[in-house]
């Protein structure tokens, strides 16, 4: 069954344990929620924001966390196998005994391609004309 959670409020929830597999959860907040030992794997939780989480032991396994935020989450134990880290905010997260096998991590060629602006030209006033 695939479940959509897109932009929805989560924060402080306890998750632990939690199968939350297939999910659409684009945008949502999982702020400070505790997800210890739940599993998230092949969801796309692109631009989620889970700020100081706790994940202990989590399977975030073939998911989509592109542009995600874990600032201050705790990532301990997490096995990230397979997934889409490109861009993801990871400040001051920690990381021990997590598993990174076959992740992608930030494109440096998308990364700048996301971050283009078009060059703007104004047209000149007749004041600076002068």
């Amino acid at each position: 069954m695939y479940t959509a959670f897109l932009n929805t409020r989560l924060d402080c929830a306890d998750l632990s344990g939690a199968i939350c597999e297939m999910i659409n959860a684009g945008d949502a907040n999982f702020e400070a929620v505790r997800a210890d030992a739940s599993s998230w794997t092949r969801s796309v939780l692109t631009t989620s924001v889970w700020r100081r989480a706790s994940l202990k032991a989590a399977r975030l396994m073939y998911c989509d966390l592109s542009h995600a935020d874990l600032s201050g989450a705790d990532c301990t134990y997490v096995d990230f196998r397979g997934t889409n880290l490109h861009a993801l905010i990871e400040q001051a997260a920690q990381f021990g005994g997590a598993s990174f096998n076959e992740v992608r991590r930030t494109d440096p060629v998308l990364a700048r391609a996301e971050q283009w602006q078009p060059h703007v030209w104004h047209k000149p006033s007749k004041e600076t004309r002068l």
